[in-house]
């Protein structure tokens, strides 16, 4: 069954809070999961690509770049990826206190997972996470806030999609940025309704 993107921003703020709330030790208990999704709705990248990223594609010697570039693993393009406001902010949170959460230790390395499985390898490194962990996630972030309908890592690209398209972004720029080659793909891929074509068409209305 095709995934679902999140269509209530109301319910994207909630799934924010559920993910950034405080834990009875004053710990944030799913910081991990929080950028995760932060970066993911905004980024639109494949989950492919997004559990690829290290520390080193978003942050330099003097803090987190302001845009990092990365090779896209289905089309073999380089796109360049702006770090906006919430995402920045959403690692900022994140970096900040991963050195104190279990099974994501302190490390400089530029070449450690940015979104690290708690599962580490043989030898004791960190690994990203795997394609089921992000949907696992992602679901499991839906279900809490009452969504009903198909979730998976597949939601974080059209959520950005679907909303775009709900700002007034054309279509022919949310292709783009998505990578698609045809703009009915797009259409599709976003889970456009025919009541969100009437609402556009009625909000320019000559």
């Amino acid at each position: 069954m095709p995934a679902d993107p999140i269509r209530d921003r109301e319910k994207i703020a909630e799934i924010k809070a559920n993910l950034g709330e405080m834990g009875p030790n004053g710990r944030r208990k799913r910081l991990r999961d929080y950028a995760l999704f932060c970066c993911g709705i905004n980024w639109a990248l494949r989950v492919s690509d997004l559990s690829k990223l290290t520390i080193g594609d978003v942050m330099n010697g003097h803090g987190l770049r302001e845009f990092f570039q990365v090779r896209q693993t289905k089309t073999r393009k380089t796109v360049r990826v702006p770090i906006t406001n919430n995402c920045r902010d959403a690692l900022i949170l994140y970096l900040n206190e991963r050195p104190s959460l279990g099974g994501h230790p302190a490390t400089d390395d530029a070449e450690a997972p940015l979104f690290p499985s708690r599962k580490h390898t043989h030898d004791g490194l960190l690994r990203p996470m795997t394609r089921q962990q992000v949907g696992r996630i992602v679901k499991e972030a839906c279900d809490e806030v009452g969504l009903e309908g198909s979730f998976s890592t597949h939601t974080l690209r059209k959520t950005w999609g679907y909303q775009a398209f709900q700002k007034g972004i054309r279509l022919t720029d949310i292709q783009r940025k998505l990578g698609h080659r045809h703009q009915a793909v797009t259409h599709d891929y976003i889970g456009l309704t025919d009541d969100d074509i009437q609402r556009v068409s009625e909000e320019v209305d000559l």
